[in-house]
């Protein structure tokens, strides 16, 4: 065998840190992501700062939460409003009064696709014109939701296998965010957003 590493990490026992995770755990609310968990701390403020990846290794924040001893008896959650598409990968950085940080285990939460895609939304004067790609004809649900979460259109329609394009009525739409939504008939999900 070869060595590599001669460095000796020493574990003191009398080291305590001022909060501990109790649990974290995420779930997928069909447009957003939650997050929950619930920590104990026993002095000072405790940082949660929540942080994402889509590969797990290279995380970015996404938001952050200050909390009193007081505040944290209550569990805490965190929607990510605009998650990534296929696998979003979550942890939690804590730091305590003392200025230790340590971080959570990362949980997944991916949505669920089925081979349909959209590869592109485009605007004209009237419509969003929506290049799709579906590997069987099928009839899938869309809606189509505003920033403030108000459903502007919602409706079936017969998808062609292979390349197709699809319009959607946006003339009366204010210009903003929007989020498409899309149900497959076998259970898929896929979400895009675009800019009207």
């Amino acid at each position: 065998p070869v060595i590599t590493n001669m460095a000796t990490s020493v574990i003191s026992p009398s080291v305590h840190f001022p909060v501990t995770l109790e649990y974290f755990s995420g779930s997928s609310n069909i447009v957003t992501n939650l997050l929950t968990w619930k920590a104990h701390a026993t002095s000072g403020f405790t940082n949660f700062i929540i942080e994402r990846s889509n590969d797990g290794i290279n995380f970015t924040e996404i938001g952050s939460i200050a909390a009193t001893v007081a505040r944290c008896q209550l569990p805490f959650n965190f929607t990510d409003n605009l998650p990534l598409t296929g696998k979003n990968y979550y942890r939690l950085k804590i730091t305590g009064a003392d200025g230790a940080s340590f971080y959570s285990e990362i949980k997944l939460i991916e949505k669920i696709t089925s081979g349909f895609e959209i590869t592109s939304v485009t605007n004209d004067q009237n419509n969003a014109v929506l290049i799709l790609n579906s590997p069987k004809q099928q009839t899938v649900q869309m809606k189509l939701v505003s920033a403030d979460g108000k459903l502007m259109y919602s409706q079936n329609n017969t998808i062609a296998a292979g390349h197709s394009q699809l319009n959607l009525p946006v003339k009366n739409m204010a210009k903003g965010v929007y989020t498409l939504i899309v149900y497959t008939n076998d259970a898929g999900l896929i979400i895009k957003r675009f800019v009207r």
